[in-house]
């Protein structure tokens, strides 16, 4: 059995204020990152800004960096990258459109950095998006794109130490692309199929607690 062990120094009071990517207009393609490792992420702009009737494009997207990251943005079909302060700015390189054009390309923007070795929290990314007509969205708080970072793990069975005690809340939101949980003769699984046949539901982890987690 290939296992990879893990001490995990965390809190589930972090997960306050978390909300499903798919909820916000900013979103990342993936939103779990290994803790410590380096890290590509890929931020789609769905669409641009509406007033009225009226929808215009993107031209302009500012990407705050949380405390202590450090990124590279490459440069994207919107326009091209750079570092300005701790912000990732993308904009386009030609003048906007003197006719407003319908809101009709949806973008992907990249990033690499090296992810915080804290399993178990998160961060967000402030965006601002400018669009044609002036007009501005700022995704902020709840609405902002957000990462989760996970434990460091491989295919099959994975070892951990719990040094904080996690909660179901917690368990559900940094294990749902797991197969399954197993603790104390315990069981978490976001599979419906796997979850039904579970006789002793996992509702927590102990501080100190060891856990193992299948991939």
């Amino acid at each position: 059995m290939k296992t990879i062990t893990t001490t995990l120094a965390a809190s589930a009071a972090v997960l306050l204020g978390v909300v499903p990517a798919a909820q916000a207009h900013v979103t990342f393609v993936d939103n779990t990152a290994d803790a410590g490792r380096s890290f590509v992420a890929s931020a789609n702009i769905s669409h641009g800004c509406e007033a009225g009737a009226n929808q215009f494009d993107t031209y302009k997207v500012v990407m705050e960096l949380p405390t202590g990251v450090a990124a590279r943005p490459v440069h994207s079909t919107l326009g091209n990258a750079k570092v300005v302060g701790n912000t990732m700015v993308w904009e386009r390189s030609a003048p906007p459109l003197a006719t407003v054009a319908d809101d009709t390309l949806f973008y992907q923007l990249d990033f690499r950095f090296t992810v915080p070795n804290l399993p178990f929290t998160k961060l967000t990314f402030r965006t601002t998006q400018t669009c044609t007509n002036g007009g501005t969205q700022v995704w902020e708080g709840v609405d902002a794109p957000t990462l989760l970072i996970v434990p460091v793990h491989v295919n099959g069975w994975n070892k951990y130490t719990a040094q904080s005690a996690l909660d179901a809340a917690t368990i559900s939101t940094f294990f749902s692309d797991a197969q399954i949980v197993w603790s104390g003769g315990k069981a978490f699984s976001s599979n419906p199929a796997t979850a039904a046949a579970i006789s002793s539901p996992l509702t927590g982890i102990a501080a100190g607690d060891v856990f193992w987690v299948k991939y």
